[in-house]
């Protein structure tokens, strides 16, 4: 018996809708469904997974692959290679400060993280090409720089920087001085030798300087050859008559032996300009050249010209030499020093050096020059004691007196020349003061030579002077006159 009021019964003859069931798709809203549970979902699901597995797998591997090629590409930092060359002894001035100049480079490179600096080592018995060509086939000695790009450089960017004597021969062609060693003093005697010095053409040294540097290793994306610059830190000596010719023609020489190597890639600075010499600071532990190219090189000339890039251009370098070389020369020396560029190309064509750095690292340098005053007095001292001794003696050999008095003269330059000459300047003091003292046993080599030589060059005038003689009378006599008589 149902206990339902007969109001709630179903018609007879009606079927009974079935009672929906939670596992039935219409036991539940279209909302609330499972998307597994509709039709075909399942295939889309697993689609879309599979495509953002590979999408992201693919990212991965892109990646991956993009941070090895880039770490593959080398160092982005240029190197520049430091050849200071400081064994000059007397008559030849000394090449002050360039040790310092070096150290001063280094520093700055480490503290704007822009670029690399390595120093050779002393050249000690090794020829000047060995010793050139030891240091450029070092392993760190790269290329690198911006090179136009911002990830793959078109081109990378090498440096070498020589600081010497530079001067033209008998010949008109502008040479490197290198001082004599065990290995190039057989050659002392060959025509157109210097004293103490080994003169070796400007356009060798290059040549050996250009190819060591293009034979670096180029990494594969580089479409370009390497864009190399060659400093030249010259002009601390004092131009002397034996050279051969004034030094107003080394430059246009340089300029000429430059263009002769018709490579578009080289570029060549002159720390000074014609008629002018490269000045040293003293009271800053440097040379004027020296100083500004290092700070130049980590950021200043970039922040001078104000492209506002991060890189460091050769005319943006160039121009930043030209402008505070000069300004410093002016202000502390009262003269001019106009550093100069000459491209190897028949354009004068720019190219990027290096990143520009921050301007934390221009800090002046700490080597600072501390005079001995002890020194000093010496030296005063010995030009007193000089021209007593002039006066005392009877009779002088005018070649010693002049040797002396130019010895006391390179002191004075020995003493503002930097910690390098240090040794050179207590040895040549106590030269002196021995030839003062009537001391025989110092005999310089250079007073043996002048005076050999001075007797040389005598036997070679007498000997021409008589053959010319000979070859007169000879020809007056075999020449007929007028009337068919000899003279």
């Amino acid at each position: 018996m149902s206990l339902k009021p007969k109001s709630d019964r179903k018609p007879t003859g009606q079927a009974s809708k079935p009672k929906a069931s939670w596992r039935s798709p219409a036991g539940r809203p279209e909302s609330a469904g499972k998307l597994w549970s509709k039709p075909g979902a399942k295939e889309a699901f697993v689609v879309s997974r599979g495509l953002k597995l590979f999408i992201s797998l693919t990212l991965l591997v892109g990646l991956t692959l993009f941070f090895i090629l880039f770490n593959l590409r080398g160092d982005a930092k240029p190197t520049v290679l430091v050849f200071p060359i400081t064994e000059y002894a007397y008559p030849w001035s000394p090449n002050a400060w360039a040790t310092q100049d070096a150290a001063f480079l280094e520093s700055v490179g480490k503290a704007s993280q822009k670029f690399t600096t390595i120093i050779a080592e002393n050249r000690q018995d090794q020829s000047w090409n060995d010793w050139l060509k030891s240091h450029l086939s070092k392993s760190n000695f790269v290329a690198g720089g911006p090179g136009s790009a911002i990830i793959f450089p078109q081109y990378q960017s090498i440096a070498v920087y020589i600081s010497g004597h530079v001067d033209i021969d008998y010949t008109g062609s502008p040479c490197l001085l290198f001082p004599q060693n065990a290995s190039s003093i057989q050659s002392s005697n060959e025509e157109g030798a210097w004293y103490g010095v080994e003169p070796i053409p400007l356009l060798e040294v290059l040549k050996t300087l250009s190819e060591g540097m293009d034979s670096r290793k180029k990494n594969w994306w580089s479409r370009e050859k390497h864009k190399k610059l060659i400093v030249l830190d010259i002009g601390k000596q004092v131009p002397r008559l034996q050279m051969g010719a004034p030094s107003s023609a080394l430059h246009d020489s340089i300029d000429k032996v430059v263009k002769s190597l018709s490579d578009p890639n080289l570029a060549v600075i002159v720390s000074h300009g014609p008629n002018e010499r490269a000045w040293t600071l003293p009271e800053r532990g440097g040379s004027n050249f020296g100083l500004h190219f290092a700070n130049g090189l980590s950021g200043a000339a970039n922040e001078r010209s104000g492209a506002g890039s991060d890189r460091i251009t050769l005319k943006e370098l160039v121009r930043y030499l030209e402008i505070k070389v000069d300004q410093s020369a002016k202000s502390q020396l009262g003269v001019s020093q106009n550093p100069i560029c000459f491209y190897g190309g028949t354009n004068e064509k720019s190219f990027e050096i290096a990143f520009a750095g921050s301007a934390s690292s221009k800090k002046p340098p700490s080597t600072r020059i501390s005079l001995s005053l002890d020194r000093s007095e010496q030296i005063d001292h010995a030009w007193n004691e000089f021209a007593q001794w002039r006066r005392s003696m009877v009779s002088l050999d005018p070649w010693i007196v002049s040797e002396v008095s130019n010895r006391l003269a390179n002191l004075e330059s020995l003493l503002v020349a930097g910690p390098s000459y240090t040794d050179q300047l207590n040895s040549e003091l106590e030269a002196i003061n021995q030839i003062l003292r009537g001391v025989e046993p110092v005999v310089w080599p250079a007073l043996v030579d002048g005076q050999t030589r001075v007797m040389e060059l005598e036997k070679v005038y007498e000997s021409i002077e008589n053959e010319i003689r000979e070859k007169v009378i000879a020809w007056l006599d075999e020449k007929p006159l007028a009337d068919g008589k000899p003279l």
